[in-house]
C-alpha cells in the first residue's frame, strides 16, 4: 500500500510541476512577444527573458515527455513530438519548402497516447521564434528554419553514453544576445569564444532513428560545453547558425 501512493504521489507531483511549467511558459511569451513588437533589435535584458522563455518551453515539453514514460509506459523514442508550428512550410524561392517537413514519429502508433503537443493529442501548446532568428531563412531544402523548434538525435560527448545517443530538442539560427544568454543560464562561456562546430556535428533529423557515428558528436570543437545537458553553439554552415541543444533523453 505504501508503495502505492508513494508512485501516486510521484506522478501528481509530476504534473504539478508540468502545470507550472505551462503556465510559466504562457507568461513568459507574452512577456517577451510584447517587448519584442517594440523593437526590431534586442537588448541584453529581452535576450536574459528570451533565453528563460525558450528554456521554460523546452522544460515543459521534457515534463510532458517524462509524464507520458512514466504514466502511460511509452518509450521516449515513441514520443512524438510533431506540431503545427514546425512543419517547414515556408517557401524559399526555386527549390520549394523550407525544412524538413515535420512528420510525426512513426513509433507513435497511436497519436492520443504518445504525443507531446495539443494539435496531436498532447497536452503543451507548440509556437515558434521567428523573432528570436539572427539569420534568414535559405533557399534550400531539407534543414531546419531559423527560429523553428525541432527535435534532434546525436551523441553529446560526456553525457549519456557512447553506445546510446541522446534525444535533443533544439532551435537553430538564433540571434547571438540569445545563444550568449542561454550559455549564462547554465554557466557555460559565450558562443564566440568557442570553435565552430562542424556541419556533420547537427545529428539525426529524424530524431527516432538513433544516430551510430561517434566521431560526429557534439559539442565538436566547442570543447567547453562538453559534458553539458544544455548549450548554444555555432555550427559551420550558414543554414543552422547559433544552435541551442537541450537533452530530453540522455543515451
Amino acid at each position: 500500500m505504501e508503495v502505492m501512493l508513494t508512485r501516486k504521489n510521484e506522478k501528481g507531483n509530476v504534473l504539478f510541476l508540468i502545470l507550472i511549467a505551462v503556465v510559466l511558459f504562457a507568461a513568459l511569451s507574452y512577456a517577451v512577444s510584447q517587448s519584442n513588437q517594440t523593437s526590431g533589435d534586442i537588448s541584453s535584458e529581452e535576450a536574459e527573458l528570451a533565453a528563460a522563455e525558450i528554456i521554460n518551453y523546452f522544460a515543459a515539453i521534457q515534463g510532458e515527455a517524462q509524464r507520458l514514460n512514466l504514466v502511460h509506459g511509452v518509450p521516449y523514442y515513441n514520443i512524438n513530438l510533431g506540431n503545427n508550428n514546425s512543419h517547414g512550410s515556408l517557401t524559399g524561392g526555386s527549390e520549394g519548402v523550407v525544412g524538413n517537413i515535420w512528420a510525426d514519429n512513426p513509433n507513435c502508433v497511436d497519436l492520443d497516447k504518445c504525443s507531446v503537443f495539443i494539435e496531436r493529442g498532447g497536452n503543451i501548446p507548440s509556437r515558434d521564434f521567428y523573432e528570436l532568428a539572427g539569420i534568414p531563412i535559405g533557399n534550400w531544402n531539407g534543414h531546419i528554419v531559423p527560429g523553428e523548434f525541432r527535435g534532434f538525435n546525436n551523441f553529446i560527448e560526456g553525457v549519456g553514453t557512447e553506445t546510446e545517443p541522446e534525444i535533443l530538442l533544439t532551435v537553430g539560427g538564433l540571434k547571438d544576445e540569445v545563444c550568449d544568454a542561454l550559455n549564462d543560464r547554465f554557466g557555460l562561456p559565450p558562443h564566440d569564444s568557442q570553435p565552430l562546430m562542424s556541419a556533420e556535428t547537427r545529428g539525426q533529423r529524424n530524431y527516432w532513428n538513433q544516430a551510430s557515428d561517434y566521431s560526429n558528436r557534439l559539442p565538436g570543437a566547442a570543447t567547453a560545453y562538453i559534458g553539458a545537458e544544455a548549450f548554444c553553439a555555432e555550427n559551420a554552415s550558414n543554414r543552422y547558425g547559433n544552435i541551442f541543444y537541450y537533452v530530453l533523453h540522455a543515451g
